[in-house]
């Protein structure tokens, strides 16, 4: 892995980002590239302490930790839609079928149905 240049940096302010975590402004320091900032031992070349360095990093772990959070209750919630769409697509075919009888039947056949699927104790 090579290493990263500052220059190579353009998104990555560190003075900025630095000044934004330590006055808890976490959408100025976001703007300023908190995001974007290099690893520990790359922060420590660009001339912060090893203090400050850290704090960029530590900020940084916990805002990609964060947003891959969102990302995967995000990915959930779009898989349990899914599978209530799928769920209510099929329950309501099945209401589709069964509906060509007599209500009375129907509703008797949705009973016994309603039956055979509860789990035994």
């Amino acid at each position: 892995m090579s290493m990263a240049d500052p220059q190579d940096l353009p998104s990555f302010d560190a003075q900025s980002v630095l000044a934004a975590l330590r006055l808890n402004d976490v959408d100025a320091a976001l703007a300023a590239g908190l995001l974007h900032a290099p690893a520990l031992d790359e922060l420590l070349r660009l001339n912060l302490s090893e203090e400050d360095a850290r704090r960029v990093d530590s900020a940084a772990s916990r805002r990609r930790t964060a947003l891959a959070a969102r990302e995967r209750f995000n990915q959930r919630n779009k898989r349990v839609a899914a599978r209530k769409h799928a769920r209510d697509t099929a329950h309501q075919n099945k209401l589709d079928q069964t509906s060509k009888l007599p209500p009375a039947a129907n509703a008797a056949l949705l009973r016994a149905l309603a039956r055979v699927k509860k789990p035994q104790q």
